[in-house]
């Protein structure tokens, strides 16, 4: 098995994952998310970011912010968001 296969969310952190999303859910009557901020939850227990409303970019920084802070969440996010970092210095796109 992978680690992908392996991970799955804790409960506290889809908690705060949820508030991140509803921080940045730009309306309130949303037909996607209906104001949540999300459009549901994954098998690995991670929330899918509503489309439509929600401000993308901030949300993911705030919970970048949120994983560096989480020694066994930084290690599964890690490699993603350097690669993520390391593509756009270089002018590609994430």
């Amino acid at each position: 098995m992978t680690q992908e296969q392996d991970f799955r969310l804790a409960d506290e952190h889809l908690d705060r994952a949820k508030e991140i999303a509803q921080a940045h859910c730009r309306r309130s009557a949303c037909r996607v998310c209906f104001g949540r901020g999300w459009e549901g939850v994954g098998l690995d227990n991670t929330i899918v970011l509503c489309r439509k409303c929600v401000d993308q970019e901030a949300a993911m920084k705030d919970w970048k912010e949120y994983v560096r802070e989480i020694p066994e969440l930084w290690a599964y996010y890690r490699e993603m968001y350097e690669q993520q970092e390391s593509g756009s210095e270089t002018g590609e796109q994430a």
